[in-house]
């Protein structure tokens, strides 16, 4: 996928779950291009929930 971006080029993520970001970096994509900038747009369907960090952990009772 690199290989397809320009190496001039700004990055414009547009999350399908967040209209507002999206129309906002589009502002700011048509911006740049208007100023002679090369853009790109990665349209992000979905995103994965956050994973969590924790290692080794065990479940132990509570009831004393």
């Amino acid at each position: 996928m690199l290989e397809r971006i320009p190496e001039d080029a700004e990055i414009f993520f547009l999350p399908d779950e967040d209209p507002e970001l999206s129309q906002e970096n589009l502002r700011m994509a048509e911006q740049r291009k208007a100023e002679g900038g090369k853009v790109v747009f990665v349209r992000i369907g979905k995103l994965s929930p956050p994973r969590s960090r924790l290692q080794d952990v065990s479940l132990e009772s509570a009831v004393l």
